[in-house]
């Protein structure tokens, strides 16, 4: 296969990130106007994300050359990125993914709007009295965060299936496994480099523990679960000091 042209990538990443965004900006809304929490809203729109590709793959856009199942047809050649040999790893996908890490670090580390994001978002009542717009704040936010994310999409569809799948297919979990890397990262978009590659590693053992030993399609979810669990426990531990008093 020869290399992908580089106005292919250029549109699919320019369309994943405005879908992105947009999407996240419905999130945004319900944050803003009835104070909904982005966590939930967001988990939430994506169930309406999967149902919305299983229409699509069902109906419309079934392929005509899939023998009946729902999924698209097998995109052109020139929609497809590459990959590093014996790999499934794109080299244009990690590539934008590091310098998408970098930019949003410094972004969120060097700029007054990435101080306002950051300010609003550990008090956002102390944000809006020190003059904080949180249109503005919340909007940027969502912009960049389902833009990124919308763009990931991009890297599962083109560099992975190479087709449209229903949508539990595509995500298989991945919004609930990237809230463990930011989580382990400290929202540190730089940090998540690693803490991605080493989540990513555990769902590849516990693939090979499906494979090998036949423990079942939950392993993965089992090993990612409890590690969020341990993270909250942290959490606490981390807050407040344990004080044990022996009464006499």
């Amino acid at each position: 296969m020869g290399r992908i042209p580089i106005i292919a990538i250029i549109v699919m990443i320019f369309m994943g990130f405005i879908a992105g965004a947009l999407w996240a900006l419905v999130a945004g809304i319900l944050r803003l106007r009835l104070e909904v929490n982005e966590v939930l809203s967001t988990l939430m729109l994506n169930y309406v994300a999967y149902y919305f590709a299983d229409y699509l793959v069902y109906g419309p856009w079934k392929g005509v050359h899939e023998y009946g199942y729902p999924r698209s047809d097998t995109f052109p050649k020139t929609a497809w990125l590459m990959h590093i040999p014996r790999t499934t790893i794109s080299p244009e996908a990690l590539t934008i993914s590091i310098i998408a890490a970098t930019l949003l670090y410094l972004i969120i580390k060097y700029t007054k709007i990435g101080y306002e994001i950051r300010m609003y978002g550990a008090n956002p009542e102390a944000a809006f009295i020190a003059g904080i717009d949180p249109l503005k704040v919340v909007t940027l936010a969502m912009i960049l965060s389902g833009g990124v994310a919308g763009i990931a999409g991009v890297f599962e569809v083109a560099g992975v299936h190479y087709r449209l799948l229903p949508g539990v297919r595509v995500g298989a979990g991945l919004g609930y496994t990237a809230i463990i890397v930011a989580w382990l990262a400290r929202l540190n978009p730089l940090v998540t480099i690693i803490t991605g590659i080493f989540i990513a590693g555990l769902r590849i053992a516990a693939d090979t523990l499906q494979i090998e030993f036949q423990t079942g399609m939950g392993t993965s979810f089992v090993f990612i679960g409890s590690i969020l669990v341990f993270l909250i426990a942290l959490e606490v531990l981390t807050k407040f000091k344990v004080i044990i008093k022996w009464s006499r």
